[in-house]
Parts: structure tokens; C-alpha cells; sequence
């Protein structure tokens, strides 16, 4: 069955193996209520809610490396084309992507209480999204802070357009680009590590030949950076 669940989230199971191969598995548990709207956190044993909006939900499991990302905005007459892209994803991801970058590796594809979901790799850091909400609460100084921000906000464009570089380089077009979708790391030098995810709409592109079809993945991902920038460099504000 398909339904919304509002659930015990904070309930222990140990009989859940997370990492039984690639194949697509199923995760199950009892909903509370069939009346629950689809976005409430549905019953996720021994994990964490750390983010939600209308389509998705991502969980963390405590003292671990790996969460679980449940896509809820899908029909349940196509999940079983989902869980394609869904394995799609996992190929670009893990196989394809540049082996230089930090990425957030797909462990699993399954079904989580009857939704498609697929079980990760943690990648550290924040999205750039809240990296930029976390600068504009601390904005209010003035001088050489500045100038210090910006110097940072430089270093990290060059990390995001370096990372995209290098993905368009193995051929792989993201196609979703935007600050929701950029993770950002501060390193110990003043420099950023940078991974890129959610590469459910990327498409393959042929480094070795320019054609009218092969460059439009390309150019709607500079066209989306020309938006991240503009985030970046304008305090978050779209």
C-alpha cells in the first residue's frame, strides 16, 4: 500500500540492513494514519530527519556516515521507472563522476514504506543554500570582515566552477545545478571542497564532439551557475 505515515521516528530496529548489496530492496513499517499529509515524516526507525520540503525527505542515521533519501512526489504507477533513473543515478554517481571530486555515493536503491528512496553515502559539510543563510546571520560587521568574506566567497566560486569543469569533462551534464544542490566543506587552508548532488536529471554528453544537441546540457549548467554566482555574490538573495 501507499500512504503518508506520521510515525515514532526515534523507535530502535535493528533488523534493517541498509547495506545488503545494490539490488533494490523494501523497507516497510505500520502507518498511524492514512489521513497524514504526504510530506509528514513518515516512519523512519532509528534515523533522523534533517531535511524535508514538498517532494523529498532526507534522513541520518545517528553515530553513522550514511543517510537515506526518500523521494514522496512521484505516482506510485511509476516508481518502477523511478527506480530506473533512480539506478541511472547511482551509475553517474559512483562509476562515472570525476574520482577527484567529493561525491555522495549511492549505496542502495529500495522502497521505504512504499516510497522510492535510496540509501547514501554522507557527504560533510552544508548546502551552499544554508552556508549563505548562516553568512547572512552573521553579517553586521564591517571593514577588513568584509573583504575577508569575500575573499572566501571568490576561493569557493572557483571550487564550484572547478568541480562542474571536471564533471563536464567525464561527460556528465548536471542539470540541476543550484545552491540546494552544492555541498560546501571549509577547509583548514581558507579553501572550500565542493560535491555536487542530486544528479537525477543529469545526461551524458560527448567530450570529443560540439553539436547543437551535445552542448545544450552543458549550457543550461552554466546558465544555472550563472544563478548560483549570483546567490553567492548578492547574499543569498535570488
Amino acid at each position: 500500500s501507499h500512504c503518508a505515515c506520521q510515525c515514532d521516528m526515534d523507535v530502535d530496529i535493528e533488523n534493517v540492513d541498509l547495506f545488503d548489496g545494490l539490488s533494490i530492496g523494501t523497507r516497510s513499517g505500520a502507518c498511524a494514519s492514512e489521513n497524514n499529509t504526504k510530506n509528514a515524516p513518515i516512519n523512519a526507525p532509528s534515523l533522523r530527519l534533517v531535511h524535508q520540503s514538498s517532494t523529498t525527505q532526507i534522513y541520518r542515521r545517528p553515530n553513522s556516515h550514511e543517510g537515506i533519501k526518500v523521494i514522496l512526489d512521484s505516482d506510485p504507477a511509476d516508481h518502477e521507472k523511478l527506480m530506473f533513473h533512480l539506478l541511472c543515478e547511482q551509475r553517474m554517481t559512483n562509476e562515472i563522476s570525476p574520482p577527484s571530486s567529493a561525491k555522495r555515493r549511492i549505496i542502495k536503491i529500495e522502497t521505504f514504506n512504499g516510497y522510492p528512496a535510496f540509501t547514501f553515502e554522507w557527504v560533510d559539510g552544508v548546502s551552499l543554500k544554508d552556508w549563505l543563510v548562516g553568512e547572512r546571520r552573521k553579517a553586521g560587521t564591517a571593514g577588513a570582515a568584509e573583504e575577508v568574506d569575500l575573499k572566501a566567497r571568490l576561493r569557493m566560486a572557483t571550487a564550484i566552477a572547478k568541480t562542474l569543469y571536471d564533471y563536464h569533462e567525464v561527460g556528465i551534464a548536471h542539470g540541476l545545478l543550484s545552491t540546494s544542490n552544492i555541498i560546501v566543506d571549509a577547509m583548514v587552508n581558507g579553501h572550500f571542497t565542493v560535491a555536487l548532488i542530486d544528479l537525477s536529471k543529469a545526461t551524458m554528453v560527448n567530450t570529443n564532439t560540439v553539436t547543437q544537441t551535445n552542448g545544450e546540457g552543458k549550457r543550461i549548467d552554466l546558465k544555472d551557475l550563472g544563478q548560483v554566482f549570483h546567490e553567492l555574490f548578492h547574499d543569498g538573495e535570488q
